[in-house]
This record gives C-alpha cells, sequence and structure tokens, in this order.
C-alpha cells in the first residue's frame, strides 16, 4: 500500500504571450530587428499533482508555491549582408525571469537573463545555405533563503546560498531550396 502505482493529474494553465517584432532594411547590406515579448506567466501559481485513482482519489500528493509573475523580453539584431554570398548577425536580449526571488528554490533556480549572439549564413550559387550561430547566456546572480512551508528553520532547516550560471548554445543548419 505505501508503494501505490496509480495515476495523478496536474492542471497547468499556459500563459499567453503577445509578441511585438519590427524588421527594417536600412539600405541594401544592413536590417535592423527589434523584438519585444510579454509573457503572462502570473497564470502559474502553483504545481499542484493530484491522485486520481484508488480508495485515495482526489489526495494532493505534493503542491508546490510558484507563484510566478508575468515577464518582459526585449531584443535586438542586425544583419550585414557582406557580399560574395555571406551575411552576418549579431544581437543582444534581455529576458527576465517570472520567478520571484522569495519562491525560489533549488528545483528552479531561475533568475534574469541576458544574451549575446552572433551567427551567419553562406549561400551558395545552387541554392543551398549554411547556417551558423552561437549564443552566450548570463543568467543573474540569485539567492535562495528558504526554511520550509510554513517557514520553521527550527522545523525545517536553512537553505541559504547563492548561484551563478552561464550557457553556451551552438546551433547549425544546412538548407536546400528546390
Amino acid at each position: 500500500a505505501a508503494l501505490y502505482d496509480g495515476r495523478l493529474t496536474s492542471e497547468v494553465e499556459i500563459p499567453p504571450v503577445v509578441n511585438l517584432s519590427l524588421f527594417s532594411t536600412i539600405n541594401s547590406q544592413w536590417d535592423v530587428m527589434i523584438d519585444a515579448q510579454w509573457t503572462g506567466w502570473s497564470t502559474i501559481q502553483d504545481l499542484t499533482f493530484v491522485r486520481t485513482d484508488g480508495a485515495r482519489a482526489g489526495t494532493v500528493l505534493a503542491s508546490t508555491p510558484e507563484n510566478f509573475e508575468d515577464s518582459w523580453k526585449i531584443a535586438i539584431g542586425t544583419h550585414w549582408r557582406m557580399g560574395g554570398g555571406w551575411m552576418l548577425r549579431a544581437g543582444f536580449a534581455y529576458d527576465e525571469s517570472p520567478v520571484q526571488m522569495a519562491y525560489r528554490t533549488p528545483r528552479l533556480p531561475d533568475n534574469d537573463r541576458t544574451w549575446l549572439t552572433a551567427g551567419g549564413q553562406y549561400r551558395m550559387a545552387n541554392g543551398m545555405t549554411l547556417d551558423f550561430g552561437a549564443a552566450y547566456v548570463w543568467v543573474a546572480q540569485g539567492n535562495i533563503n528558504k526554511n520550509g512551508d510554513p517557514p520553521s528553520t527550527a522545523a525545517n532547516g536553512l537553505l541559504s546560498g547563492r548561484y551563478s550560471s552561464n550557457t553556451v548554445i551552438l546551433s547549425g543548419q544546412i538548407g536546400m531550396e528546390f
């Protein structure tokens, strides 16, 4: 009975997203792109798992308060057509985290992110393209001070610390027009 294998459910409302983008060709060599995106993360206030079958159907097995906040991502980028089939790309973005410090956990130690990106494209005469890119993402240093729910250092101990994170993303693609 202690290791009962059964079904469970969790309901999460996918957040709404509103995106506004601008693409402008400056001249025959330069393009500029600007993007602003709002995400309504506040639709997710908790992650709750409920048993759906057996004698204990309807029992909450686990519930984690998330209390996500709505967030923004703002980005700017450029294309430079060098000639000879080459185009270079570069961009910068600031991406707010929906996680509030008071609800940050070791399971989701998220924080605001800054993106720096670069890449390019080589267009061959036969209609093939080679695209490549790289992104470096800095996650702002985050702090965690948790002592349980309800809060009690005496009963639950204290998880206190900070973390930082950086990520490198590399990508490549070969395309063919036909």
